[in-house]
């Protein structure tokens, strides 16, 4: 007897979330979800599922940045001067100079460009103890993961040129340790489902914003 183990493209998973709120006091609840999705051809019968927000087919190297060398190209040659460097035997595109001052610069990749150093990506991965079935039919199955309640701040913001509506918003801080996804959430105020909104934790910034919706009670001229 032996076991096999295969890496599919066929199989993937996406976050999507749903936030609660009782009202402006209150912290926001995050639920957060994974629709799982495969067309392996085999369906998935009580497996066990660990989840990674890592891409096993995403490489992980460094680019090289490779200095562009420019020289003066003289007008009365009838074909591009070419340069060969003895450093490291690099051939290098032309650069043309005119007398009305406008400089085209094409610039190739070396080889050096190409050189992989591989790092080490930081993943998050769910380890889910409960088994599911999921069949081979590429529909989304909804998994859930982990239930946060998170402090927030909130506050409302309107943009009349755009938009005559009021919206509230959701602020969050210390939100790394989350470790979110993109992904869209369902959004539940004061116990009604109020519409759809879309988390982006990429966002280089130290709170999070999140669109919570429409506040009809609010008008503004």
């Amino acid at each position: 007897p032996f076991d096999i183990t295969y890496t599919s493209s066929q199989a993937s998973w996406n976050a999507s979330y749903d936030l609660r709120s009782a009202h402006t006091s209150s912290p926001l609840a995050i639920i957060y979800k994974a629709n799982v999705t495969q067309e392996t051809g085999i369906d998935w019968k009580q497996v066990h599922l660990i989840l990674a927000s890592g891409n096993p087919a995403q490489y992980g190297i460094v680019p090289n940045l490779t200095p562009w060398q420019l020289y003066y190209n003289q007008p009365v040659q009838s074909r591009p001067m070419m340069l060969q460097s003895k450093a490291d035997n690099m051939v290098f595109n032309e650069v043309a100079v005119s007398d009305q001052k406008n400089i085209r610069i094409r610039g190739t990749s070396s080889i050096n460009s190409y050189t992989q150093q591989n790092e080490n990506q930081l993943n998050t991965t769910f380890d889910i103890s409960i088994p599911y079935d999921i069949a081979s039919n590429g529909k989304p199955h909804s998994v859930s993961l982990k239930e946060y309640t998170h402090p927030a701040t909130y506050s409302y913001i309107a943009i009349p040129r755009i938009d005559p509506n009021v919206y509230l918003m959701a602020e969050l801080t210390d939100y790394e340790k989350l470790n979110l996804l993109p992904g869209t959430a369902n959004v539940m105020f004061e116990n009604m489902l109020v519409g759809k909104t879309y988390i982006n934790p990429n966002d280089a910034t130290d709170t999070l914003k999140l669109s919570m919706g429409r506040d009809k009670m609010i008008s503004i001229n």
